[in-house]
């Protein structure tokens, strides 16, 4: 025992220790807010599929059915929205399973793997994802579940690393088919194990490319779908500076950037002149270019949607440079109480920083819980809704007003021309045609000017107003009005006279495109 205690930094392990029990605790703490969009559009859809009615999410949402299956299951079993966070953290969980796998192989030191596991588990992106039901963490899980046996299959020479062939190839296909974006990844891991394996490397990328085209095709219409109004559409279109989003960037990697650098340093200062031949110089600087693809694509594209949570991949790379650097100051042993106090000192700093960031994302939306009060119990079969968030009805009206009376304000064909402009919504509002209508000056806040205007005249009655501040973690509007109306006066059709609602046109647009036409 006297051995063992001189041989671990028991300082440094215990510092750590509390704050993995803090970071445990955060984990637990699922009711941090209301649903996002996002997260009742995933909940919404997982419903719909586990009960057999189908969704056409493939034509709007950028990852597979499996995700919702999941989460679904996680929201019917565990307990709503909770439920599914619960599924959340259980591959955030898996994701720091990955992590120590993947630092093992590629440093041989436990204590190393620890650290960059516990670094992992302290990062707020990693943490806030690991509580938000949606497809980033499953994602996430996979991908880092698939890198060690990709290393050790190109490491080993029996035939075992066949083995781990597979499951890396699988692994990969659903991080891939999970959540789009990870694609960019595969350039250059597929190039690495080229490099490193050439036969193995070929039959990696030309397995995942296989299991992609197979997915590409069985949903070929959808995502073509996918492409002209999400990519060319949506994300085609610049919504940040070159300056905002590199500050973004900047201000969640730059502790590990720096610790990255240092250790760059460190290693050629160890091996002196012939450092770039050194194979552990060569692995620090390819995990420094492996945390550039999220960050670029952001950067090049001037994208700022989900930026905060993509960068959780380059984190995964930077971090086993950082647990390596850690590693070697706790290595030394001179003087090794006070390198023990200042790896704790970093640690902690980091942590603190994290934390900051994790408050910042918890409140980087508006909190719905009062229209979630409000409206329990009182909407029907009758109700007919329009929302600036309409997945938010979509998923707590499923088994209550028919998805067809859920219009969104975004997204809205009032005269059936196959068009969605915003005379539409304004035409519809005029003839009140809603029973509720619902505005969070998220999406289209200039409209609302008019619309709360509109909504005055012809009679609907305030719910619930309120004014609100969020973070700009997830959007550059970080104030505006959330407001709940209902109806007063009888519209000027019937529910059963309006085509707007109706079984004709409007329904089959509907169930055609799974969006509200």
């Amino acid at each position: 025992m006297p051995g063992l205690s001189r041989r671990l930094p028991l300082l440094f392990l215990t510092v750590l220790a509390l704050l993995l029990a803090v970071s445990a605790y955060l984990r637990l703490l699922f009711d941090f807010n209301a649903g996002h969009m996002d997260e009742y559009d995933y909940l919404f859809v997982g419903q719909r599929l586990l009960s057999g009615q189908g969704w056409p999410s493939y034509s709007y949402i950028f990852g597979s059915d499996l995700n919702w299956y999941l989460l679904g299951l996680g929201e019917q079993l565990l307990g709503g929205l909770t439920g599914a966070r619960i599924v959340s953290a259980a591959f955030g969980l898996l994701s720091l399973l990955g992590m120590y796998l993947f630092t093992y192989v590629l440093w041989c030191s436990r204590l190393i793997a620890f650290i960059a596991t516990s670094l992992l588990a302290l990062q707020s992106i990693q943490l806030f994802i690991s509580r938000f039901a949606t497809y980033d963490i499953i994602s996430f899980a996979c991908f880092s579940l698939a890198l060690a046996p990709l290393v050790l299959a190109c490491q080993k020479t029996d035939r075992s690393r066949y083995l781990y062939l597979l499951l890396s190839v699988v692994l990969m296909s659903l991080a891939i088919t999970s959540k789009y974006v990870v694609i960019l990844y595969m350039p250059l891991l597929a190039g690495l194990a080229l490099l490193r394996a050439p036969k193995l490397g070929f039959t990696f990328g030309a397995l995942v490319g296989v299991a992609l085209l197979a997915y590409v095709a069985m949903n070929w219409e959808p995502l073509q779908q996918l492409y002209q109004v999400q990519i060319k559409g949506v994300h085609g279109n610049s919504n940040g500076s070159f300056e905002y989003l590199i500050w973004s960037e900047i201000k969640y990697l730059w502790m590990l950037l720096l610790m990255w650098l240092l250790a760059v340093i460190w290693r050629a200062m160890e091996c002196g002149r012939g450092f770039w031949r050194d194979a552990r110089w060569i692995q620090l600087m390819l995990l420094g270019l492996f945390s550039l693809p999220m960050a670029a694509y952001h950067l090049n594209a001037l994208n700022m949607i989900s930026l905060f949570k993509h960068l959780v991949y380059a984190v995964y790379f930077l971090i086993p440079a950082a647990a390596w650097l850690i590693g070697m100051v706790l290595k030394e042993s001179d003087y090794r109480y006070l390198k023990q106090s200042i790896a704790s000192v970093l640690v902690l700093g980091f942590s603190v920083i994290s934390y900051q960031q994790l408050k910042e994302m918890e409140v980087a939306y508006a909190d719905v819980s009062p229209v979630l009060e409000l409206i329990d119990g009182q909407l029907d079969h009758q109700t007919t809704i329009l929302s600036e968030d309409p997945y938010l009805f979509r998923y707590l009206a499923n088994d209550v007003v028919p998805q067809v009376q859920i219009k969104e304000s975004g997204w809205l064909d009032n005269n059936l021309d196959g068009k969605h402009e915003t005379q539409d919504v304004i035409e519809a509002v005029w003839d009140a045609k809603f029973t509720y209508v619902f505005l969070n000056d998220q999406l289209h806040p200039s409209l609302n000017v008019k619309l709360r205007k509109l909504l005055a005249l012809k009679k609907y009655q305030p719910v619930w107003s309120e004014l609100y501040e969020v973070s700009d973690v997830m959007t550059r509007k970080t104030t505006g009005t959330m407001s709940l109306y209902r109806r007063t006066e009888a519209p000027r059709l019937s529910l059963l006279e309006d085509d707007l609602f109706g079984r004709g046109k409007a329904m089959q647009v509907y169930e055609a495109r799974g969006r509200d036409d």
